[in-house]
């Protein structure tokens, strides 16, 4: 068993292999949700285009782009600098939340539900203050955006029968 670590104050480095394991299993947890954002945002990107709905088609692309970026980052997840990716990557996540939400009101409620999840996934892995405080700003910006969405009465299709 190692001692105190420096970025954790009080709390034992785990030992390397599980370390080296939690690493692994972060990097695929990322990289399912770049493959997950890929594969709905062609679906979306398809739709759009099939139903000349512009907003789906921007919509679609961008989940898509954004996938694979996702893809890309999630290597830098098993190097040193892991705090600053999965910061980097929270917080395009909450941007992409809002311009789902922007874009797609009726499904702005499940955003902002949505919009937890990036602090859920960030907040045991970054140790220092700051970036979790960048995460929280980025959060109640996004929540600011949400908030008129929300407030908004549900508009449903009328029978006009």
């Amino acid at each position: 068993m190692s001692g105190p670590s420096p970025d954790r104050p009080g709390r034992a480095d785990p030992p390397p292999a599980a370390a080296a394991a939690a690493a692994s299993n972060l990097v695929g947890l990322v990289r399912l949700i770049g493959i997950t954002a890929i594969s709905i945002g062609l679906l979306e990107a398809g739709a759009g285009i099939a139903y000349r709905e512009p907003r789906a088609v921007l919509l679609g692309a961008t989940a898509a782009i954004y996938g694979v970026w996702v893809l890309i980052r999630a290597g830098g997840l098993d190097t040193s600098d892991r705090e600053r990716t999965i910061t980097t990557i929270a917080s395009f996540t909450l941007g992409l939340i809002a311009l789902a939400a922007t874009l797609q009101p009726s499904m702005a409620t499940a955003m902002a539900i949505a919009s937890l999840l990036p602090a859920v996934v960030v907040t045991p892995i970054v140790a220092a203050l700051a970036p979790a405080g960048r995460v929280s700003a980025a959060r109640t910006a996004a929540s600011a955006l949400l908030r008129p969405a929300l407030k908004s009465p549900l508009e449903l299709p009328r029978n006009r029968s």
